[in-house]
């Protein structure tokens, strides 16, 4: 009978030791069937995906790169486990298994010091407690075709009347209120700070025009086919009065694009760029939130470059792969894989997702030791399989080392996100997906 040993996961944090650890069926061996490592112990928290801060209770595999096993640990009810790692190894974090529907979470290339955590941090602005409402009314504009009202629980959209969808945990006493109203192609707004009155009415007596937020384009890449700007604005830390211009096929690498926007509401203006070519599946996106509130901003379409991904992803049982132009030195790669397969009469589903720093076109799943076969693709007969990758580069977040420590939160984006705190920041991501299986 084949001898495993684990790391005990009480370790000392930080402390470096050598013990008999128990690898793989494809590691080298000694006379003892065992190998001594130098290993390391980190702490490790794990989180829901919802961003409320809660505990998720899973089961943490240590692993080398070959996939060979280092230790493992329960997270339990408290979201938190010690555990040894090998300098390069990987650390899984595998979710209990709902209705068939298993979840797994890779971070490539632990080192010691780190101190890493899976799932979303807690959001700034919780959107949870008891359902609340206040009626909201307003005048009518000629040729009106669309009202939305963004407040920090959220955006509600729909024709007269509206409700405000409230609830307890993100509206306090008082909320900042903002509405749009689309007609003849423009937009004007409504701003206010409205006290909460359940199950009272929220009354807009004026619309005022918006103004023209001019955003600066510079050094655009050659065959883009489209470019779509975006504005919002940061309120209360959420992202809200999203504006679109659908630019189209820019003809020049300098120009200046026009989104509405109403002034002065918001602390920083938001703005996004979407990148699309014709022949490519994958799109590119530069996101930049400013210092302050502003009126105008250059971008600079050349900065922070990402390869571009020129076929979609095809999928395997132990992997993915595409192609991609141009060059690039992403921070970080999230690459998701998701497969079925069946056990016994009932279809297990598998999403995996994997953090590195790769360029590369190629997604090899990491090699899970043998006692987890039932989540492994590898082991079982998969018969469907998608993946989609993301390459993202920081402009103020310096490489893997610094993003591995909370790499889902920091994958997220800006609304409502206090992994990327308040600061000034660019952030550019190239994107491409299969097909939903």
């Amino acid at each position: 009978m084949q001898l495993r040993q684990v790391l005990a996961a009480s370790l000392l944090g930080g402390a470096v030791s050598c013990g008999s650890v128990v690898y793989g069926p494809d590691a080298n061996r000694d006379s003892n069937n065992t190998v001594d490592v130098a290993t390391t112990s980190i702490q490790v928290k794990t989180l829901t995906h919802l961003g409320d801060g809660r505990p998720q209770a899973g089961t943490l595999v240590s692993t080398d790169a070959a996939g060979n096993l280092i230790a493992e640990a329960e997270t339990g009810t408290a979201g938190t486990a010690t555990i040894a790692i090998v300098g390069g190894g990987n650390l899984h974090f595998i979710e209990p298994t709902t209705s068939g529907f298993h979840r797994i979470t890779t971070i490539v290339g632990v080192q010691p010091g780190d101190a890493l955590t899976f799932g979303m941090v807690q959001r700034p602005v919780q959107i949870s407690g008891a359902a609340e409402a206040m009626a909201v009314t307003y005048p009518l504009l000629v040729n009106g075709t669309f009202y939305s009202f963004f407040t920090p629980c959220g955006v509600d959209a729909s024709a007269r009347p509206s409700t405000l969808n409230l609830n307890a945990d993100c509206h306090k006493l008082s909320f900042p209120l903002l509405g749009t109203a689309a007609f003849r192609g423009l937009t004007k707004f409504a701003f206010q700070q409205q006290t909460f009155v359940a199950n009272g009415t929220a009354a807009i007596t004026t619309w005022t025009d918006m103004s023209p937020f001019s955003i600066l384009y510079s050094n655009t890449p050659a065959n883009i086919d489209s470019l779509v700007a975006i504005r919002a604005s940061v309120l209360s830390s959420r992202l809200v009065g999203f504006q679109t211009n659908t630019f189209g096929d820019p003809t020049q690498r300098d120009f200046t694009v026009d989104v509405q926007f109403p002034p002065g509401v918001g602390t920083q203006s938001f703005v996004a760029t979407e990148l699309g070519r014709a022949s490519m599946p994958g799109l590119q996106r530069v996101e930049v939130r400013t210092a302050t509130l502003s009126s105008s901003l250059a971008v600079d379409l050349a900065a922070q470059p990402l390869p571009w991904i020129a076929t979609a992803p095809v999928a395997t049982a132990t992997g993915a792969t595409w192609t991609v132009q141009e060059t690039g030195t992403p921070d970080m790669r999230r690459s998701v894989w998701s497969g079925n397969w069946m056990q016994g009469p009932e279809l297990q589903t598998l999403n995996w997702i994997v953090y590195d720093d790769s360029a590369s076109a190629t997604l090899s799943l990491p090699v899970l030791p043998a006692k987890f076969a039932t989540v492994d693709p590898r082991a079982q007969a998969v018969t469907n399989a998608r993946a989609e990758v993301t390459y993202f580069d920081f402009s103020t977040l310096t490489g893997f080392a610094t993003l591995r420590l909370s790499a889902e939160s920091l994958g997220a984006g800006f609304d409502n996100n206090a992994a990327l705190g308040n600061a000034a920041m660019v952030v550019r991501t190239s994107f491409a997906a299969a097909a939903p299986i």
